[in-house]
């Protein structure tokens, strides 16, 4: 009598190779999911990576992001990321904690909450925020206004709008592709 339909499989079947066409199928199947699938060789390699992401979950990590050392662009990321971690806070959105750590080959950025978040919720709080930071150098009135009508203090606003507007400038001289031309 068999108990389970696994019962007369094989360690082969269990563990064998696993043909191109099924990996394929497996793979878009979890994708559409979108179910990241993170490999590891050893039992204790698992346990460590199931550890660390509980203790992010119980810690409200929000994202974490790498940047290579000496990668174009490094330094504009990291003034965009802590302009973002202090609008957050400014704003009175969410109170976010930024840490981190640094590797000979980069820089990790991790992002923190009080609370746990969905993704579309942090994807909308950075669309705010590009907006907010355009609107800065296009249209500070209005970026004064969003922030007033977000209940932060006059005097603090107008110090955000003048300090975002200067940094947004800086990024966008930062980020201009050279043209070419050298000045002296």
């Amino acid at each position: 009598m068999l108990l389970h339909w696994y019962d007369e499989m094989s360690s082969d079947d269990f563990f064998g190779e696993i043909s191109d066409d099924v990996r394929t199928a497996v793979n878009t199947m979890l994708n559409r999911r979108q179910i990241n699938v993170l490999p590891y060789r050893t039992n204790a390699e698992r346990s460590i990576m199931a550890g660390k992401f509980i203790e992010d979950l119980d810690r409200h990590m929000l994202f974490r992001v790498y940047i290579p050392a000496g990668r174009l662009y490094a330094e504009e990321a990291s003034t965009l990321l802590g302009l973002f971690r202090d609008w957050l806070n400014q704003t009175g959105r969410d109170a976010i904690r930024q840490d981190g750590y640094t590797t000979p080959a980069g820089h990790v950025y991790e992002f923190f909450g009080e609370k746990s978040q969905q993704a579309w919720e942090l994807s909308r709080q950075f669309s705010d925020f590009s907006d907010f930071l355009e609107s800065c150098h296009s249209a500070p009135e209005a970026a004064l206004d969003g922030l007033l009508s977000a209940g932060v203090e006059p005097v603090v606003a107008d110090q955000m709008v003048a300090k975002y507007a200067k940094a947004g400038r800086r990024l966008q001289l930062d980020l201009r592709p050279n043209s070419g031309t050298t000045t002296a």
